[in-house]
């Protein structure tokens, strides 16, 4: 149970973090990078909350 909520919790705050990256920096590069690395996020995301 503890490693879900820490889990959850690290989810949360590079999900939190890869936001502030996104809008604080506009170069097309780094927003680029930015969402790509949210998508990376969000796919591992899915698979740990949503096995197949």
């Amino acid at each position: 149970m503890k490693t879900v909520i820490l889990t959850k919790y690290f989810v949360f705050l590079i999900d939190y973090l890869e936001h502030s990256f996104i809008y604080k920096n506009k170069p097309t590069a780094q927003k680029t990078v930015g969402l790509t690395l949210y998508l990376n996020i969000w796919a591992a995301r899915t698979a740990f909350f949503h096995p197949s």
